[in-house]
């Protein structure tokens, strides 16, 4: 009686084998099977315009990345005092540059929350025109608007109304 079950067993396993129901040999054309997705498929990455993808620079804008459908976007700015301590040219795109700096103050953006507090005293990059870096120089004290463009890949923050304040 046991040989039968075994026997059995081994013909009931023997016929899924053969009618295929494995799913890791099926061909996916479109990516997904029967509504679900298939983790033997790899689908291009897509993120929101002016964002990096995972293997650009964090915070470089990379063109032609496509917003994913109903990913929300939440807008952030604050004014920032701060001391540059370095400014390199961007390696990725040649429109900006990098300042590294230490945050002295935080400020209100009017529409926006602030930062966190715990900020100040903090070095950060910020990426900045070569327009708006014009004129800066390592030491100077400035005052600008920061936000932070990015997601879970990466992002970084971007400074506009720059102004010199020594």
């Amino acid at each position: 009686m046991k040989i039968k079950y075994g026997v059995l067993i081994l013909v009931l396993v023997s016929l899924l084998v053969l009618t295929g129901c494995k799913t890791a040999d099926k061909e996916v054309t479109e990516g997904a099977t029967d509504g679900y997705p298939n983790p033997d498929v790899v689908l291009p990455l897509v993120t929101s315009p002016g964002y990096p993808a995972p293997d650009s620079a964090a915070g470089e804008p990379q063109p032609g990345y496509p917003a994913p459908a109903g990913a929300p976007v939440r807008e952030n700015a604050s004014r920032v005092g701060a001391e540059i301590l370095a400014l390199t040219p961007s390696e990725k795109n040649s429109e900006y540059v990098v300042a590294h700096v230490r945050v002295n103050s935080l400020g209100m953006v009017e529409g926006f929350d602030p930062y966190d507090p715990e900020m100040v005293g903090k070095e950060i990059d910020i990426l900045l025109t070569t327009a708006d870096a014009a004129g800066l120089a390592v030491g100077n004290t400035i005052s600008l608007t920061v936000s932070y463009r990015g997601d879970e890949w990466g992002g970084g923050y971007y400074g506009t109304a720059v102004t010199l304040e020594n």
